[in-house]
């Protein structure tokens, strides 16, 4: 009588083998095509303690020095001394003050 075993062996090695060689291709080709122009990280770094304007889902637009960035959240001081944490879903776009 024949076993399952070395089948499903043989077939989850073909799997496996498959998904390797289709994440390598993805990889190669997402590698150069995922990041292009200037990161993010470099654009805060740029603009760290720098005046911004931050505008937020609301339509409110928040004026400050940029103090503080993370994952998460982007942190702003206020002429008034006020510091606010503003979270990135929150905001549309942030720029240079002029």
């Amino acid at each position: 009588m024949l076993s399952a075993e070395p089948l499903q062996d043989f077939y989850e090695g073909q799997i496996s083998t498959r998904v390797t060689i289709l994440e390598d291709t993805m990889n190669e080709k997402t590698k150069s095509s995922q990041v292009w122009g200037k990161r993010a990280a470099d654009f805060y770094a740029e603009l760290e303690n720098q005046p911004v304007l931050v505008a937020v889902t609301n339509g409110k637009v928040f004026k400050g020095d940029l103090v503080g960035v993370d994952v998460y959240d982007v942190l702003i001081r206020q002429e008034t001394g006020l510091e606010l944490l503003i979270p990135k879903g929150n905001i549309i776009y942030i720029h240079r003050a002029v």
